[in-house]
């Protein structure tokens, strides 16, 4: 709903897509109006009425067993030795 001067607009989109509006004296009657007509093209779907019997998860063959994850134990940190540069490719000349 929007105001245009003293004038209360509904505002909506019809099934096509295509916009309509309706202007309506009191800000109540647009807002109900434009609740409506949202309501009767753009209807909200009902859910299912049951869940699924399947699950939509991930099925193990293994069932509820767990697994060891091998870790890598982390490298000593030394701050105190300078950072390798790069070694830079020389080019060979013909003579």
């Amino acid at each position: 709903m929007f105001t245009k001067g003293s004038r209360f607009y509904a505002d909506w989109r019809d099934k096509r897509g295509t916009r309509r509006r309706r202007a309506f004296t009191t800000a109540e009657e647009a807002t109900t109006y434009e609740a409506e007509q949202t309501q009767r093209t753009h209807p909200k779907p009902n859910g299912p009425a049951l869940k699924s019997p399947r699950s939509s998860g991930p099925i193990s063959k293994r069932g509820k067993q767990s697994v060891a994850v091998k870790t890598a134990a982390p490298k000593p940190c030394n701050k105190s030795a300078k950072p390798s540069s790069p070694k830079r490719a020389t080019k060979q000349h013909r003579t």
